[in-house]
């Protein structure tokens, strides 16, 4: 969660109180409807029960842009793109999304931390394969990718980027994908 530099919210309260004392006055910057950086946005909105209104753009680019000139409240951003501009005083990090705090940020809070304890949001990427494939192939192509990411320069490679490596079953993969689609369904007021 970023800001801009010369913004008074120095903290997820501050904003949090600023959003509650002028509902639908502040923006967050999303890189898209359905972005991650939206869903964070939104999640946000509805966990600290504050009206701030989204402004889709048309990627990350943009949305660093529009945090750093002041045009937006806030924001959010992944940390192999904010970080440069974090470590340059461009923006503000007021939060982590994560369970965890980052270690290359570890003097910034988690939005738990902050106030919102049940605020987590760790975006993924994943592998997936046609249904129909036999079990045996995805548990290969599972350890494979599992070994592939146990691997020294790979984890080298990632890590810096704030990129937490994980190696699931499909199975346990196939539960994430479902509660995340079941959590920001409902998010969104949709049904199943």
């Amino acid at each position: 969660m970023i800001v801009p530099p010369e913004s008074p919210a120095r903290s997820v309260k501050d904003l949090v109180d600023m959003a509650k004392a002028a509902p639908g006055k502040l923006n967050y910057a999303s890189a898209g409807l359905g972005s991650t950086t939206g869903l964070a946005g939104a999640l946000f909105t509805q966990i600290a029960q504050i009206d701030v209104v989204p402004v889709h753009f048309k990627g990350l680019p943009e949305t660093h842009t529009a945090v750093i000139r002041g045009d937006v409240a806030v924001g959010f951003t992944f940390f192999a793109g904010g970080s440069d501009l974090i470590q340059s005083g461009k923006v503000r990090a007021l939060a982590v999304t994560a369970r965890k705090r980052l270690a290359a940020l570890p003097d910034i809070p988690t939005l738990a931390e902050a106030g919102l304890p049940q605020f987590e949001h760790e975006p993924w990427f994943g592998i997936l394969a046609p249904s129909g494939v036999p079990k045996e192939i995805l548990a290969k192509a599972s350890q494979a990718i599992g070994d592939a990411l146990a691997m020294p320069d790979v984890k080298a490679r990632f890590e810096p980027q704030g990129t937490l490596l994980v190696a699931n079953t499909p199975d346990r993969f196939d539960e994430i994908i479902k509660a995340d689609a079941a959590r920001f369904a409902t998010l969104f007021g949709a049904k199943n």
